[in-house]
């Protein structure tokens, strides 16, 4: 019945004992070896019976009238069969309209089992006249894709041609098993013809560069040859790392010249502003080309200072706002406006000094570094934490410290391309390509450390907010740096990994000439949620142990666990009064008190192991661990 047979007819097979599926010669051959056996006349060992024999003879004569009948009626199913065809087709369209290959690869593996179908419906099935159309419907669609990847090189539309490049590659991926649809690779000397195409762009644009009045001479043919090489850079990302080989190869072979540094600098300018003769198109190419190469990081320094426009730090102090507290006990804060220009203007007057006298060719930036260090050393005899001895005398040095740090970020980040373009006659030019500090993320700064109004002699955690654009990473970085210094180990994070490497990359060679990068980490908000997780211990074990009631837990105020507290001190005072001696001495007193609740319990007799789960909160009374925690 399921494979298409009337079940009123099921019991006559059942008679002859052969399945429904058997065909005529299979059920003559059954009815005769029946009919022998039970025949009354012919057989003579007993056996006989003419009521059996009755039965035998009517399910053959009526499966064999059936037989003759079914060559030209309908058969059950008929109409449901005779649709699995014209489904197939559709749906191999769709696949391949949606690039889902692996669906149609499946299919065109389960094609073969259609013919078991043909013979179930009236007229049968022509299972291989479907698996014909199905297979020149993929094999047609593979040749399309090819035939478009030559028009679209030809048009030069790149964009286009990567699209179709991947989907060729998803192809031939999926069908290389099934020769009579992708008969050859889609390399048909497509990836020879870009690749040569960019290595006679390279060629020519190195061609125009052989001196200064070549170079002036054909400036303009320079720049259009180059933005055609960036199409291929930002469109053709399967051939980027070639292309971008190359365009570094002509950019380093400009810089090989005395004048060549002055002549990337004019290009990467004309780049960015973009040409009233080009399309939209190619000036965002030229935008991106920009971006993409560190041969020009010096005129994004340029664009980024020119683009953020800076209101004076009176104006920017008049314009900040606050509140403290939380929910309905949540009051306006009072700032002390007058008290945070005043330290802008100690940082302003500082940072100029040191800048002046760093920049220079000569001058040795470790000097620089020591005596930021020093200033933070001299602050720090005094004895300084979160939580007490952040007094006037540290915060009146904080702009003195921060001078310092942006002084040596502004002498790395651009010191070399200052001096190399304000050889000449272009002082006011080079002074635009210093990586400077605004007055916000200064400001920002010198509130979130207290430099305000003092209200106590603790560093209170605090909610910034300052707008897109106006330099979160850079005010990051700088806190980091300053606490570091002060002997805090300072966890920045964020929500973005990319965002957070790339910030943490800006200030990288500040880390490295202060040695912090042993304080400092930068990471996501889910990893630093990890490592405060697996700073408890093996959470499987843990939790297996818990499950098991092999583990006791103690509360939270029960007791602090010393063996699981990083003391990292670095300051030269301590201003709990907290000697190496006593440390010991606590820790040692703390673990006598574990072992003590231990031998109390009335279940660690029966059980195998046990530890204790506490959650770390520290008070002025025990150790700190002395962490800062930075967010993005």
């Amino acid at each position: 019945f399921i494979i298409g047979y009337d079940p009123n007819v099921i019991k006559y097979y059942a008679v002859l004992g052969v399945p429904p599926s058997a065909s005529m010669s299979q059920i003559k051959k059954e009815y005769k070896k029946r009919a022998r056996l039970w025949h009354p006349d012919k057989c003579n060992n007993g056996h006989g019976n003419s009521e059996m024999f009755r039965k035998i003879k009517e399910a053959y004569d009526i499966l064999t009238e059936k037989a003759k009948l079914s060559k030209s009626e309908a058969q059950p199913f008929d109409n449901l069969l005779k649709e699995i065809p014209a489904l197939l087709r559709k749906k191999v369209r769709e696949y391949l309209e949606e690039q889902r290959y692996d669906f149609v690869e499946r299919l065109l593996f389960q094609l073969g089992s259609l013919n078991t179908l043909d013979n179930l419906s009236y007229p049968p099935l022509e299972s291989q006249a479907t698996i014909t159309d199905i297979t020149n419907l993929v094999k047609n669609h593979v040749e399309k894709a090819k035939t478009e990847v030559d028009s679209h090189w030809y048009e030069r539309s790149y964009r286009a041609l990567n699209d179709n490049i991947t989907d060729l590659k998803l192809m031939e991926e999926r069908f290389k098993a099934y020769p009579q649809i992708f008969p050859s690779s889609w390399n048909n000397g497509i990836v020879q013809s870009i690749e040569s195409e960019i290595d006679s762009l390279g060629q020519q644009a190195q061609n125009y560069l052989k001196d200064n009045i070549s170079a002036k001479k054909n400036k303009e043919i320079f720049r259009m040859c180059f933005i055609r090489m960036g199409c291929v850079l930002v469109e053709l990302p399967s051939f980027k790392e070639i292309t971008k080989s190359i365009m570094c190869s002509v950019l380093e072979t400009c810089l090989s010249s005395d004048w060549g540094y002055s002549y990337l600098f004019d290009l990467g300018l004309s780049l960015q502003r973009g040409n009233e003769k080009n399309s939209e198109e190619e000036n965002r190419i030229a935008q991106v080309i920009v971006s993409e190469f560190s041969h020009f990081k010096e005129v994004m320094t340029m664009v980024w200072n020119e683009e953020t426009s800076q209101k004076p730090a009176e104006d920017t102090v008049h314009g900040i706002t606050g509140h403290e507290g939380f929910g309905p006990q949540m009051k306006p804060l009072n700032i002390g406006k007058k008290m945070l220009i005043d330290s802008y203007r100690v940082f302003d007057t500082e940072y100029k000094v040191l800048l002046g006298e760093y920049i220079k060719p000569d001058a040795d930036l470790n000097a620089l570094i020591q005596k930021t260090i020093a200033t933070v050393d001299q602050v720090k005899r005094g004895g300084c934490s979160c939580d007490s001895g952040w007094n006037n005398e540290v915060r009146q040095e904080i702009p003195n410290i921060l001078a310092g740090i942006f002084a040596v970020f502004t002498v790395l980040k651009s010191g070399a391309s200052y001096n190399r373009l304000g050889e000449g006659d272009n002082s006011e030019l080079s002074t635009k390509l210093l990586m400077k500090p605004h007055n916000i993320q200064v400001l920002t700064l010198l509130r979130m450390f207290g430099c305000d109004e003092p209200r106590s002699n603790t560093l209170d955690s605090q909610l910034l907010q300052i707008r897109t654009g106006e330099g979160k990473s850079m005010i990051l970085g700088a806190a980091a740096v300053l606490l570091a210094l002060f002997g805090f180990r300072v966890r920045c994070v964020c929500y973005s990994e990319y965002l957070s490497a790339r910030d943490y990359g800006l200030f990288r060679e500040v880390f490295s000439c202060f040695h912090l990068t042993e304080l400092i980490k930068y990471s996501k908000i889910t990893t630093l949620s990890e490592d405060t997780t697996a700073e408890k211990g093996n959470i499987r074990k843990l939790t297996e142990s818990l499950l098991r009631d092999k583990i006791r837990v103690q509360r939270e105020n029960d007791f602090t666990d010393i063996d699981n507290a990083i003391v990292q001190r670095r300051m030269a005072g301590n201003p709990q009064g907290v000697t190496e001696r006593k440390v010991k001495k606590r820790k040692s007193s703390n673990e006598k008190k574990v072992k003590k609740r231990k031998k109390n319990s009335k279940n660690d007799a029966n059980s195998g192991s046990t530890c204790s789960i506490v959650n770390l909160r520290y008070n002025k009374a025990a150790l700190k661990k002395e962490e800062i925690l930075l967010v993005d």
